[in-house]
């Protein structure tokens, strides 16, 4: 028995940076905003918000706006203060005063996290649950309002998303410690009981951000009072921060991960810089350092950084109203593009703080899916797995091959499914995850046609008035349409021809021609007409039994009178609507007979009136 062995393993990428529209709009700064479209990023002014730092804002998948926060007061779309949004446990003064996420499994839920400043009211973090459904559809916030996560934070909060792509964890350093801590937020709400990462250094830098890579996997935090950044790594799944690396900084506050996550960019008091992660020490990356801008005065100084949906980071100036942008921040040194004045906002100042957004919302849904083909025979058997099923709830594959009818569906990860015949197959994978959300996977596999599988063509044409089809195999038996039982068959009348050959090896296969039979190549090209409306020979007809021709028609000084394919083989005698006077014409006439020649024809037509 022959068998072998393909092994395809496929990374298939779900989403793309700008179908994640949930943070296609942001409010932030003196009044000010932008609006994410595609291929165009324009500035608002319809907010509310006179905010020095710490906003948020999220919107629907479609891209509108559900509401916005500076940790304080919440807003809605319509920029009033929401039903019961005011007097939030944030603070206008800390670094990242709120962040925004939604509740896995629902679609009306949201958790707005808040910490409180520094040297502000102890408040430390808390989060509040808004539902959209309250007030008309305009948002409320609930009971659990300023529910106490933990009392002493460092004005830093991110949130990454779950391995599984459903749940999340909300990270918040605590102040005064070694710990990062990790809050597990899931169907069922958010776990106040947090994964503690003890990262071997002090958290009490006050000022600065808290940012994750996009992928989930690295996190970064800027410690501006104690002059350092620590950059870790970050596991999604059980929640702990690892391998951490410092590097010196002077007074780093904004920081942002570029979306493959090897560059780190980072505002160092007047200076706007890029580390390269591709090193694995401080010392390495520190050496990496390339300095993108310098700002001469305190107006011109970076404030905050913030990833676009396009794939762009942003940045806002202190006391202007001006924003920057890393045009290509996955690209090293100067090819990063800095382009300092990108957007104008009016009269409206940025401030310290662009909007806090979960950027792993951004990062598409990955599904590895694997095919293990084994041939044996006259069969193919197929294994199909599809890795990483955190979060997934049900499974439905269909292997687009009819033929094998109730056996073409299945469920689960892990899937076989024998194929009767090679070919090309459409493998459709259903999944339902566990926040109901669904996914359609499309993968085409090919499977090679085996060495003695016979193919007829779907069409036959023969010049001759009879036709032999032979399809001989060694050692192989033979059934006709008509039950003959030789290898050849003698064919004198047009029709679909039918036979199943059984091969050495036992296996079975079966096809079809349609037959077609053309015993001369007619074409008929008259010298003469009169187009004078008398209903005789009013017009030139072409007659032909040649599917493929062209033909032009050309009056005696050689000018185009008209040209054509076979879809159209007359001429009424006009050119553009218009009566062609009476004289002398020629066509030329291109074509090919049945065998496949090219012929061509050249005739002088008289048009009479």
């Amino acid at each position: 028995m022959n068998k072998n062995r393909i092994l395809w393993v496929v990374l298939i990428c779900l989403q793309n940076l700008y179908g994640q529209k949930e943070a296609s709009i942001w409010y932030f700064g003196e009044k000010t905003g932008l609006a994410f479209k595609e291929n165009n990023v324009a500035s608002l002014s319809d907010g509310v918000l006179f905010s020095d730092e710490g906003v948020s804002t999220i919107s629907d998948k479609n891209g509108n706006l559900l509401f916005y926060t500076n940790g304080e007061t919440i807003f809605n779309r319509l920029h009033d203060t929401m039903k019961n949004g005011g007097g939030l446990y944030g603070h206008n003064s800390a670094s990242q005063s709120s962040i925004i996420l939604p509740k896995p499994g629902s679609n009306s839920i949201y958790y707005v996290i808040t910490i409180d400043a520094f040297m502000g009211n102890g408040r430390g973090a808390n989060y509040s649950e808004i539902d959209m459904s309250l007030a008309s559809g305009l948002g409320g916030v609930t009971s659990k309002k300023n529910i106490r996560l933990q009392n002493n934070t460092d004005e830093k909060v991110t949130v990454v998303r779950h391995k599984n792509q459903i749940y999340y964890w909300i990270l918040i350093p605590q102040k005064s410690t070694q710990y990062i801590n990790a809050y597990l937020v899931t169907e069922k709400g958010i776990d106040k009981k947090p994964v503690k990462s003890n990262i071997g250094t002090m958290v009490d830098g006050a000022q600065g951000y808290l940012k994750a890579s996009l992928k989930g996997d690295r996190i970064a935090a800027a410690f501006s009072l104690t002059n350092r950044i620590i950059v870790a790594n970050f596991d999604n799944l059980n929640g702990i921060v690892s391998n951490i690396i410092v590097l010196p900084s002077l007074f780093p506050y904004g920081l942002e991960f570029s979306p493959n996550g090897r560059f780190l960019y980072s505002r160092s008091y007047d200076r706007f810089v890029q580390y390269d992660l591709k090193y694995k020490d401080s010392t390495g990356i520190v050496q990496s350092l390339f300095e993108i801008y310098k700002a001469i005065g305190f107006e011109n100084i970076i404030s905050s950084l913030q990833l676009g949906i396009d794939s762009k980071i942003y940045s806002g100036f202190v006391t202007t109203n001006h924003i920057a942008s890393i045009e290509r921040p996955d690209s090293a040194k100067e090819s990063c593009l800095f382009i300092r004045d990108k957007i104008n906002t009016g009269n409206n100042e940025c401030r310290h703080g662009l909007p806090n957004i979960v950027n792993t919302l951004f990062y598409p849904r990955q599904y590895i899916f694997e095919y293990n083909i084994i041939s044996a025979m006259c069969k193919y058997k197929v294994f199909f797995t599809l890795h990483d099923t955190l979060g997934i709830r049900s499974f439905r594959w269909d292997f687009g091959d009819s033929l094998s009818r109730k056996d073409n569906h299945s469920t689960g990860s892990k899937v076989e499914h024998v194929f009767n015949d090679g070919g090309v197959y459409n493998i459709q994978l259903f999944i339902e995850h566990v926040d109901n959300s669904k996914d359609t996977i499309n993968q085409d596999i090919n499977l090679n046609r085996f060495s003695n599988q016979f193919e007829m063509p779907e069409k036959l044409v023969s010049c001759d008035s009879t036709l032999m089809l032979d399809y001989f195999q060694h050692k192989a038996s033979y059934l006709w349409q008509d039950s003959s039982k030789e290898s050849s068959f003698f064919v004198s009348q047009e029709g679909i021809y039918y036979l199943t050959i059984k091969d050495s090896n036992g296996c079975i296969y079966s096809d079809s021609v349609n037959v077609f039979f053309k015993t001369a190549d007619m074409v008929y090209i008259p010298n003469s007409f009169s187009p004078n409306n008398d209903g005789i020979n009013d017009v030139f007809y072409i007659e032909a039994n040649i599917d493929m021709f062209n033909y032009s028609i050309y009056d005696r000084w050689g000018g185009v009178i008209k040209q054509n394919k076979s879809e159209e083989l007359y001429w009424d005698g006009t050119k553009d609507g218009k009566y062609c006077p009476e004289g002398v014409y020629f066509i030329n006439f291109n074509s090919r007979n049945c065998e496949g020649n090219l012929i061509s024809n050249s005739q002088v037509i008289h048009l009479i009136r």
